[in-house]
């Protein structure tokens, strides 16, 4: 059945006799789906074979081998286009409005100096999935004695803290934008929101197991990325051979902490949140912060 809806795919591609293709995997069989797809102009990177099936083979840019750096400059061979190197996203005037009114009916007032965090995602070992979530509930109770800093901590995945310690609220993708441009620090793995709170201007410390920070790291200032290195398996793309993901279990909970306190003391210092100097401690909160469809 897939190789029968893969063939009416590429039936359906070919027939619409594009001007212009694009794959950026560097990948023999993405090179030859798109030879057949009979687009005019076909451009990627041959290193990884099949350059003869492109009409454009594009030159990488090996001493930037970030996943972004390499779709980028696709675009620059092709010409033509304003290229940014640095990810921005907006949020809208209403969505603003709604997330001070979502925070603010959970305690947190305009001003405040608060962290998010998002559990780190699972990882497919031997024995099946593993989840790596209680590390960050640890990670999570710590940091709610940064108190010198006053900062309340919303996290995004429903889970079951000390009794009122969690506030849950759950937003679509636009909303939680909005709530995430609000924070000062996010805590998170190598994932869409770490993209999106780069693009926001929100600075990171991001958690790497499996996966290659210099093709899949937060780009831009003041972020952080917290990992173990000497793992010859690295990157496995989540499929770890192993029976438990030893490269995320080797991470500890002091090393996460201290990237985040280290942040915070370079934000402090550059002056990005002189007013949180003078904010009282408020007391410890966690907000569940759910994205939903």
């Amino acid at each position: 059945m897939l190789w029968l809806e893969l063939l009416r795919t590429l039936s359906l591609l070919h027939d619409q006799e594009f001007d212009l293709a694009f794959t950026v995997r560097a990948d023999i069989r993405d090179n030859f789906i798109l030879w057949l797809s009979n687009a005019r102009r076909r451009v990627g990177y041959g290193f990884g074979g099949g350059a003869f099936l492109l009409t454009d083979n594009a030159i990488p840019d090996l001493e930037h081998p970030h996943l972004s750096v390499r779709w980028l400059g696709l675009l620059e061979h092709v010409g033509g286009f304003g290229v940014v190197r640095q990810p921005s996203l907006q949020v809208t005037a209403e969505e603003d409005q709604h997330a001070e009114q979502c925070l603010a009916a959970q305690g947190v007032r305009d001003g405040d100096f608060w962290s998010a965090f998002i559990p780190v995602r699972e990882t497919r070992c031997g024995n099946g999935v593993t989840q790596t979530l209680p590390r960050l509930r640890s990670v999570c109770r710590r940091s709610c004695r940064l108190r010198s800093y006053g900062f309340r901590i919303p996290i995004k995945k429903t889970e079951s803290f000390e009794k009122g310690e969690v506030l849950h609220l759950a937003l679509p993708l636009r909303q939680f934008m909005g709530v995430l441009k609000r924070c000062q620090l996010l805590i998170c793995n190598d994932s869409g929101p770490m993209h999106i709170a780069t693009a926001l201007g929100v600075p990171v410390v991001a958690i790497f197991g499996p996966t290659e920070p210099a093709w899949f790291g937060p780009l831009g200032p003041n972020n952080r990325v917290v990992i173990q290195p000497g793992f010859w398996c690295r990157p496995c793309f989540d499929y770890c051979r192993f029976d438990e993901p030893y490269c995320m279990r080797v991470i500890t909970v002091n090393s996460v902490y201290a990237a985040a306190e280290e942040t915070l003391n370079v934000l402090m210092q550059n002056g990005r949140h002189e007013e949180t100097k003078s904010i009282s401690s408020p007391s410890s909160k966690v907000i569940s912060i759910a994205q939903t469809v």
